[in-house]
């Protein structure tokens, strides 16, 4: 069974501190993970398994559980290689892996949608990836695909979608409350005395601190200049190597965009937003250990 790696609770350093060891506990876990599942899975002949969401940014804190996604190249095969990742998973699980593996066939299913969702637009899925074993290809041939789909027919509905998730994660970020309908309203935070809420396991629309504001709003207002940098400002073989280069770290993208002279802030202004997200990212932390703590 894989283990996690030394954890520095964010208790016992402040934020600056602390990231830098967070992303080096999610580097070692993931080549741990990637150990194991080589052991359970063999060379995963046809797939790949990769991981994503705050596991392939690098900004994972043990609470959260390690998430998969599976890129399938042979349709036929995508039932038994379902079965087989979800077997391995939830026998081997404990409390560490996410059992919610997402499927994509690399023949009929979105890059850019979640389980094909129309309404859950998150191309990050696919952009913040890491590989942790398989045939590498197919994480080539995925990343091929998602552009296709930016620069396709649905190119122009994909990027609404992510504008319309920047513009709500912005509302969050100013009220701390995210509405989904006329009788449900959950507040993360609350800007006023200064407390924040984490409760991922309670029913429906779960509070979940200052993920949901300002972090996702920072992650969505990138991912929308990224689509518009490879669907306006550039040509296929430039937006693809962007792909290929880019950091999965929110932080380290910015810092990678303002290098490669794709950032329309000054630096002091890109210093600042990457330390505002890590700040943030380090609050999220904090509301989830306290979540924790508590049910001990």
């Amino acid at each position: 069974m894989a283990e996690l790696p030394k954890y520095i609770s964010p208790l016992e350093r402040d934020w600056r501190d602390y990231i830098p060891s967070v992303v080096q506990f999610n580097k070692v876990l993931q080549g741990r993970v990637a150990d194991f599942l080589k052991d359970k899975l063999g060379e995963g002949g046809g797939y790949a398994v990769l991981t994503t969401g705050s596991d392939g940014r690098l900004e994972k804190g043990p609470v959260s559980r390690v998430e998969f996604l599976v890129l399938v190249g042979d349709s036929q095969r995508k039932s038994e290689i379902m079965g087989s990742v979800n077997d391995t998973i939830r026998a081997h699980n404990g409390f560490l892996f996410d059992e919610d593996v997402e499927v994509k066939d690399l023949s009929s299913d979105s890059m850019n949608r979640y389980n094909n969702d129309a309404l859950r637009v998150y191309p990050m899925r696919i952009v913040d990836a890491v590989q942790l074993f398989g045939d590498s290809r197919l994480f080539g041939d995925a990343k091929m695909k998602l552009l296709n789909e930016w620069l396709g027919d649905e190119g122009t509905n994909l990027q609404s979608r992510c504008r319309q998730k920047k513009s709500e994660y912005k509302k969050v970020s100013a009220t701390g409350k995210q509405r989904f309908n006329k009788d449900i309203t959950t507040t993360h935070f609350d800007l006023e005395t200064g407390v924040s809420f984490y409760n991922p396991g309670e029913v429906g629309h779960a509070p979940q601190s200052f993920k949901m504001g300002p972090l996702r709003y920072i992650q969505f207002a990138i991912m929308q200049d990224i689509m518009r940098y490879c669907r306006v400002d550039s040509n296929y073989e430039k937006a693809l190597t962007l792909l290929d280069r880019l950091p999965q770290n929110t932080a380290e993208k910015l810092f990678f965009l303002e290098a490669d002279n794709l950032a329309s802030l000054s630096h002091s202004e890109v210093s600042d937003l990457a330390g505002n997200y890590n700040y943030f990212l380090w609050l999220y932390h904090l509301s989830q250990q306290a979540q924790k703590d508590s049910n001990r």
